[in-house]
């Protein structure tokens, strides 16, 4: 069954694409600019489909990922 979620750019992939221009405190508010333009929601069947470099944007999202990494680690 497939499920819908939020992703977006994590943090350290948003500082590799801009390079010189990140500001770690986002004076010039391009973080949160790429933050913006990097969401996407995506259909998966798997939590294994969450691309590289890109994290979950909701907060439930991460506790039900989280569980899943939890009962993966139990077997």
């Amino acid at each position: 069954m497939a499920t819908r979620v939020l992703i977006r750019q994590t943090l350290d992939a948003i500082a590799a694409e801009l390079g010189d221009d990140y500001d770690e405190d986002d004076d010039n508010g391009l973080v949160a600019d790429a933050i913006m333009t990097s969401a996407h929601l995506i259909e998966i069947e798997s939590w294994e489909e969450i691309p590289d470099g890109y994290e979950l944007a909701y907060e439930e999202d991460k506790q039900v990922y989280q569980a899943y990494l939890e009962s993966k680690e139990r077997g």
